[in-house]
């Protein structure tokens, strides 16, 4: 639940703060920079969080560093794109989709806890999270892999 509220308003002040920069005319390259960055820092603690939380279960291990690294190679790809001079390439996975469904998951973890609190097996009791961990973590790197498949196409186009 406090995953839930801390993730949902560190997402919309990161909205409110780039439409605040667009509108007064502050927005800037070095402004753009800083964000990424933050943003890739916040997700990389969500994620981070999750795989020492999980540590003891090696599956569910798998899947968060799977999520965390398909998270950073979905943005990377887009970094790359940009510096080679091609168009960004699209698809499943990009922060937002990401911030929706580990949020979404960390509210109803928190029902699904209430609910299956006595007895029941961590994978149940955790079964919002757990999907959405594992959605993550395997769209995320299926699409990094196409997006790097579209910029070599695109490159060699160009060649």
């Amino acid at each position: 639940g406090l995953a839930c509220l801390l993730g949902t308003l560190a997402a919309l002040s990161d909205i409110i703060d780039g439409l605040l920069a667009q509108r007064t005319g502050l927005a800037s390259q070095a402004g753009e920079v800083f964000d990424a960055a933050v943003d890739r820092y916040g997700e990389s603690f969500l994620l981070g969080g999750m795989a020492i939380y999980y540590r003891s279960e090696w599956a569910i291990l798998t899947l968060a560093l799977a999520a965390l690294v398909g998270s950073f190679m979905v943005s990377y790809t887009t970094a790359k794109a940009e510096a080679c001079g091609v168009p960004p390439p699209r698809g499943s996975m990009r922060r937002a989709e990401r911030a929706v469904y580990l949020l979404g998951a960390a509210c109803f973890t928190g029902f699904s806890r209430t609910l299956y609190a006595d007895g029941a097996s961590l994978w149940l009791r955790d079964l919002p999270m757990l999907a959405a961990i594992a959605l993550v973590g395997v769209v995320s790197n299926i699409s990094a892999v196409r997006r790097f498949a579209a910029i070599a196409r695109a490159l060699r186009a160009h060649s």
